[in-house]
């Protein structure tokens, strides 16, 4: 049976280079070699449909990545990019010229990489380098399930399920990227490492009693990043459609999700200490507009609060309410 994926509505916007270099990959030392990392500054939702930018590429290409010829490149919507690993990095350019020279990164002269950080208008501890495994899926999506905004291609299909037909790299190439890439970051970031899908440092642990508190300096970001990976420690069967869903004027959804039985499933995360009041407003909101605007006749929707820390005033209103309520704890190894 081959493997199914939810993809994120919105897609990999990248320049014409990277799409080439990462699907049809760029030749050196007579070899084809398939470019798999990513630079970026903002949370990245993967896995998500390769799109193209339009106009030119804005970064400077090195002698590989001219030969390319990428400017007239066209590229079918039927591969998506799966973030594996994300790595916290300090804007480096004796790493950068390393990176670009080793089979990785080749395609970019070390000053594109550098600038694309150090032009960056975000906090420095967001620069981070993706690793990214790319996939031939059976669909194929068209231009006109496809809005093109200025800053984002979104897709419009409602069902976002897709088939895999093969990783583009085997699994042992896989690996040696991987080994090839974290060699050189260690080099010159030794505690840089922060792996997003091999929860080493920080892992998501069910409990009932809620016997530990969470760390209190965990963001509703990093722990929506770790759920996104591990879904079944919320329960087992549900499948993410989307993170962040917009509903104006109600607010945005951090997970909309569906279960076993295809009934929608509200997540709603909460750090410590969050007003009981203030989540059971929210999350109530959320169900009662995905009940109006999302469900059909019979469909069930409830909703699960995952909190930091047990609260029985809660625990006590959901016992009333189609709500479930999840406590965490992050341990650290």
């Amino acid at each position: 049976m081959l493997d199914k994926f939810v993809i994120n509505r919105r897609c990999l916007k990248i320049d014409k280079a990277n799409a080439k270099a990462m699907i049809e990959g760029f030749q050196k030392n007579g070899n084809i070699i398939l470019q798999s990392i990513y630079c970026f500054v903002n949370d990245m939702d993967l896995p998500q449909l390769i799109t193209l930018d339009k106009g030119i590429t804005r970064f400077r290409l090195s002698p590989i990545g001219m030969s390319l010829n990428s400017e007239n490149y066209t590229v079918p919507y039927k591969y998506v990019a799966k973030m594996i690993k994300a790595y916290q990095i300090e804007n480096n350019f004796d790493m950068w010229s390393e990176i670009c020279g080793n089979g990785l990164f080749d395609i970019w002269a070390p000053v594109a990489p550098y600038k694309r950080f150090q032009d960056a208008k975000v906090n420095p501890d967001r620069f981070a380098i993706g690793l990214l495994r790319v996939y031939e899926i059976v669909e194929e999506f068209g231009d006109l399930e496809i809005h093109k905004y200025d800053r984002q291609h979104m897709l419009t299909r409602e069902r976002l399920e897709v088939t895999v037909k093969k990783p583009l790299l085997s699994d042992a190439e896989f690996v040696g990227v991987e080994t090839l890439l974290e060699n050189v970051i260690k080099k010159y970031h030794q505690s840089a490492t922060k792996t997003k899908n091999n929860l080493q440092s920080e892992s998501l642990l069910p409990t009932k009693s809620c016997a530990q508190e969470m760390t209190r300096t965990v963001s509703e970001q990093n722990l929506e990043n770790i759920l996104v990976d591990n879904l079944d420690v919320l329960e087992k069967g549900l499948i993410l459609l989307e993170r962040q869903y917009s509903i104006p004027p109600v607010g945005r959804i951090d997970l909309l999700c569906k279960d076993a039985k295809g009934d929608y499933v509200v997540v709603e995360l909460k750090k410590y200490r969050a007003p009981t009041q203030s989540i059971i407003d929210q999350i109530a909101g959320y169900m009662g507009y995905v009940k109006e605007k999302l469900a059909k006749d019979g469909q069930n929707v409830r909703g699960i609060v995952v909190v930091g820390k047990k609260d029985e005033r809660l625990e006590y209103v959901c016992k009333v309410m189609n709500l479930t309520v999840k406590c965490f704890q992050l341990k650290i190894e």
